[in-house]
């Protein structure tokens, strides 16, 4: 992560969100993750798992409407859910995320690592902030 190499142990203890982590157990995290460090010679990040995660959906109702439509896919995404990299892709009626979760990370050692939720949490949170 660019920033905690850039602060360097100014970082230590910050806390932030992500809608993904290389970590999680979701459907074909491992093997997105690799292929992008085949490609890319490095991490993803969550711009990239977001970007991914989206033609994963799109994808979804495109296969599953057999149309390129965007009321077809609109509605299709509208009434159905689609495992992604970054979870469960769903929306209400009215097109907000219902789906997707964010998680909380803490800088810890000069390394981004997950504190919440338990099931993804790698450390617990250090407090109060130091700097």
């Amino acid at each position: 992560m660019e920033f905690s190499k850039t602060l360097g142990p100014l970082a230590n203890r910050i806390i932030s969100n992500t809608s993904w982590w290389l970590t999680l157990s979701t459907p074909d995290n491992a093997g997105f993750i690799a292929r992008y460090r085949a490609k890319f010679h490095q991490d993803p990040d969550y711009h990239s798992a977001a970007g991914y995660s989206a033609v994963e959906a799109l994808g979804a109702a495109v296969m599953a409407t057999k149309s390129l439509d965007q009321g077809k896919v609109r509605d299709w995404l509208g009434h159905n859910e689609v495992p992604t990299v970054q979870g469960n892709f769903k929306v209400d009626p009215n097109g907000l995320n219902i789906g997707l979760h964010q998680y909380m990370i803490q800088i810890q050692n000069e390394t981004p690592k997950p504190i919440w939720p338990d099931n993804v949490a790698h450390a617990h949170p250090l407090i109060p902030y130091a700097g």
